[in-house]
């Protein structure tokens, strides 16, 4: 299960104790890099999996406290190095721990031990005096985000070296509800250009660009996607690098693929970042990617570490590849009239290949809704409702006039089975309490959502009670516990669930408020099957119609969709009074089943795609910003 053979099931203090004895410190922080490692979940799929796996060993309250006493056992010593005048901290292992600066300070905070700002400013001192570069690395790694101190103020008193690495790890935090972690991370945008530096850099510091392109789509800033531009430069010098070993992969001879092509039929490769059945994508965008193959030759193709074989079913040329080396040399064989990428942002592969020309026409959806900045993506294909030109300042938008339509996880029957006795929640009495969910990863519940929560809770003319489902797990899920908990009196806390327990904890509440300005879209879905109502903030974003769109199909746009804080307030108020009356029912969840999960009928989204494709060149020469399907250009 885990990345290493290191990890708290099986940690050895006699061995650190060993190496540190021995100022063995290479050793030292290789081994802790090992144990941290598989406690961050963005590390690797292994390290996800792990961290899911302590989610659930969680649930008994011993190997809870087993994983809570590790963590603040391992803070402490990791603390203790980095205070320790004869601790060394050589470059290769700073450039393997400032990866994990987020999991360091996550186990600082089950220590008890989140403010490091003394730490911090003990080592800067008057200012007067260069700091050594041990003391400039080990700054780099106390300095939390989530500080008083302005993140600038750090960064411009250590070396260019360390610098890069330091920006772009900084700029890779999640736990974006903590109001100094949002100022600071809006703060890094100043030192934008440090990630031009980074194609140099280590590999696992330069593949954290990824990590900064991919959360910058969940700031609340009109320009916060200008970050994608420089990650793009430095994917562009990357391939530059790589040209060497670019022309030996285009110079092999032999052909891996049989690929099945009707040679009167263009081609398509689609290739796809995360898409197992099981994924919130291929829920969105299976019945699309396999609709193609009505004007097209489909090559599809996924990464071997997220790959689902069962999708071999579906498509006739399906490829697994491992490394980018390999999907190289698919794109170079396949020589396809169309690349399609559902999404880009979530892998690494797919960043290079959004920055290169490998096909005369590339198109990318918005699996990840937002624009990808680069000049080599012609066409954004998604439907009408998500564009506003503010959002897409360089792109090409197509409106593919697509009826959104979904893939159930689970049955009908499933999603409108009513709650067991033993699953419905205490009341005490007569009291008027409001029983409030939010659901979401740790990434959505953004700075701004979370002061207005607080606001609503702290304001209402009556008792709430907040259920938080936050999707995560291991020692995120600690620390987010300990965090609401220190927030909100009356809450409760729900890590990484099960589809099933976690459509239960849903329909538990009276009503379900949505994160912003990054909305939902699955979390919609379940929220309408589980016949409870919402509130939601609309804005320029993509990720922030989404909601709007599942909503408006269903005819209840006007009543749960909000265009700023004081009316997203306001809804929430007017539905609470409503559920308190005893109206708890909104629409009909049967009409609102059919409509979302209708099969597509007649809309060829082959079609679509064969239109873009006979009419590139006039689209390309009208320079038009936004073209909807089918229209005369």
């Amino acid at each position: 299960m885990s990345v290493h053979s290191s990890n708290l099931y099986n940690f050895d203090p006699d061995y650190i104790s060993v190496k540190i004895a021995s100022n063995d410190w290479v050793g030292c922080w290789d081994y802790l890099a090992e144990v941290i490692e598989n406690m961050t979940i963005t590390a690797s799929a292994a390290s996800l999996n792990f961290s899911l796996q302590l989610q659930k060993d969680m649930k008994d309250e011993k190997a809870k406290q087993y994983v809570n006493d590790f963590g603040a056992l391992l803070g402490e010593l990791i603390l203790f190095l980095l205070t320790n005048p004869a601790a060394s901290l050589p470059d290769k292992s700073f450039a393997r721990m400032i990866i994990f600066h987020e999991t360091l300070h996550t186990l600082f905070y089950i220590f008890n031990m989140s403010n490091t700002d003394a730490l911090v400013k003990g080592l800067l001192g008057d200012g007067k005096k260069k700091l050594s570069t041990t003391d400039q690395k080990k700054l780099l790694l106390l300095y939390s985000l989530d500080s008083e101190i302005n993140v600038s103020d750090i960064l411009k008193v250590v070396d260019p070296s360390y610098r890069v690495a330091g920006v772009i790890s900084y700029f890779s935090h999640r736990k974006i509800f903590r109001e100094n972690v949002y100022a600071n991370k809006a703060e890094l945008y100043k030192w934008r250009r440090e990630f031009e530096k980074s194609a140099k850099e280590s590999d696992d510091i330069f593949l954290n660009n990824v990590t900064a392109y991919f959360l910058s789509s969940y700031m609340n800033m009109p320009e916060k996607h200008i970050i994608k531009e420089n990650v793009n430069a430095v994917c562009r010098q990357h391939l530059a690098r790589m040209d060497r070993d670019l022309k030996k992969i285009r110079a092999i001879p032999e052909n891996p693929f049989n690929f099945k092509i009707d040679p009167s039929k263009p081609t398509v490769l689609v290739i796809t970042e995360l898409f197992a059945r099981n994924h919130a994508m291929y829920r969105g965008w299976g019945k699309i990617t396999k609709a193609i193959s009505s004007e097209f030759n489909i090559i599809f193709t996924m990464p071997s570490d997220r790959a689902d074989n069962s999708l071999q079913n579906d498509y006739e040329n399906f490829v697994i590849f491992d490394t980018f080396g390999d999907l190289y040399r698919l794109m170079h064989l396949a020589k396809a009239d169309i690349i399609f990428m559902p999404s880009i942002g979530m892998r690494f592969y797919n960043l290079l290949v959004s920055n290169m020309r490998m096909a005369p026409i590339q198109i990318m959806g918005l699996g990840h809704p937002a624009t990808s900045m680069s000049e080599f993506i012609d066409y954004v294909v998604s439907p009408g409702g998500l564009y506003d030109a503010a959002a897409f300042p360089k792109d090409t938008y197509i409106a593919d006039g697509y009826p959104e339509k979904h893939t159930p996880i689970v049955s009908k029957e499933k999603f409108f089975a009513p709650l067991a006795p033993e699953d419905m929640p205490k009341r005490e009495g007569d009291k008027r309490v409001l029983e409030v969910g939010v659901c979401g990863s740790d990434i959505k519940v953004s700075a701004p959502f979370f002061k207005l929560l607080k606001d609503i809770v702290e304001t209402a003319p009556f008792d709430i009670h907040v259920t938080f489902l936050m999707g995560v797990g291991g020692v995120d899920s600690l620390y987010i516990e300990k965090f609401l908990k220190e927030n909100f009196a009356n809450c409760t806390y729900y890590g990484h669930q099960p589809y099933e327990d976690y459509l239960k904890t849903i329909k538990r509440v009276d009503i379900v408020l949505n994160p912003f300005p990054f909305g939902h879209t699955n979390t919609i879905i379940d929220t309408l099957m589980c016949g409870k109502p919402c509130v939601g903030l609309e804005g320029p974003e993509p990720s922030s119609k989404t909601e709007g769109d599942v909503l408006n199909a269903v005819g209840l746009k006007d009543l749960f969709v909000a265009k700023d804080h004081a009316e997203y307030k306001a809804k929430f108020l007017v539905l609470a009074e409503r559920i308190f009356k005893g109206d708890t029912i909104f629409y009909d969840r049967e009409k609102v089943y059919d409509r979302i999960f209708a099969d597509l009928g007649d809309y060829d989204y082959g079609k679509v795609m064969k239109w873009i494709y006979d009419n590139h060149s006039k689209i390309k020469a009208s320079r038009k910003k936004y073209v909807e399907v089918f229209s005369d250009v």
